[in-house]
């Protein structure tokens, strides 16, 4: 997968390594973390994350959308910006 292949829609992935190889990507092409939040919403534990396109108060790039095992209520979401 390309840095770039990641559609408007949502990119699961299955494991931590395909996450962390994308996140090392990001960072090799100049994208830095802009924040970090909690958000209401499931994020399956079976998954290492989500990837979605971003463009938004921060700027543009990416948003992912990681599970917890604290809740189920809500999830942890990392902003990547260039």
């Amino acid at each position: 997968m390309s840095i770039f292949d990641v559609s408007t829609y949502n990119y699961i992935c299955d494991t931590d390594t395909v996450l962390d190889g994308f996140i090392d990507r990001l960072k090799d092409h100049g994208y830095k973390i802009a924040a970090c939040s909690w958000c209401r919403g499931y994020v399956s534990r079976k998954i290492a994350g989500e990837i979605e396109k971003y463009n938004g108060r921060y700027g543009t790039g990416y948003k992912i959308h990681t599970p917890t095992t604290s809740t189920t209520r809500y999830h942890l979401v990392t902003y990547y910006i260039k």
